[in-house]
């Protein structure tokens, strides 16, 4: 969910919301998926490309990791 919240927010031209929520999906993702880094590595990645697309700062995202 937040993940999609953040993408609208993409979409309007909020980068600094979207930065928030992909932040904090990508924080539930690492918690939920603890034992499959192979599925928060792909989610980190999609996440990046996201982010680098509309200009947003990727380093700030991937703290969670």
């Amino acid at each position: 969910m937040l993940y999609s919240v953040g993408c609208i927010y993409l979409k309007v031209g909020n980068r600094n919301r979207a930065a928030s929520r992909f932040k904090a999906a990508l924080e539930i993702y690492t918690e939920l998926w603890s034992n499959k880094p192979e599925l928060i590595n792909a989610k980190a990645a999609e996440l990046k490309s996201m982010a680098a697309i509309y200009g947003i700062n990727t380093q700030n995202l991937i703290t969670a990791i």
